[in-house]
């Protein structure tokens, strides 16, 4: 199974994490998640990614146990100029 590790915060929105995902997608930014009132992540917490899709513009998986504006929270390992580049880009990752 595919997993996060929050490793620490970045900025007052995001923290950073290390991934176990097979893919990531997503050069101009490192690696995070956004929790905006999620007040209980800690460094080292360790959380399952579930339900690897595309939203939008972007291919996403949603991140197990950790919420952001009330919604589950994501991990964005892609984002595309239009939503048909972003399914052509899943289709080719997730052959």
């Amino acid at each position: 199974m595919s997993q996060v590790e929050f490793t620490g915060k970045w900025g007052p929105r995001s923290w950073y994490v290390n991934h176990t995902a097979p893919f990531y997608d997503n050069p101009a930014r490192p690696p995070h998640v956004e929790v905006i009132d999620d007040e209980n992540v800690r460094a080292g917490a360790v959380h399952d990614l579930v339900n690897c899709r595309v939203k939008k513009k972007a291919i996403i998986w949603d991140v197990v146990g950790r919420t952001n504006k009330g919604e589950v929270a994501h991990f964005t390992v892609g984002y595309y100029g239009s939503e048909e580049e972003a399914l052509a880009r899943f289709e080719e990752l997730t052959a």
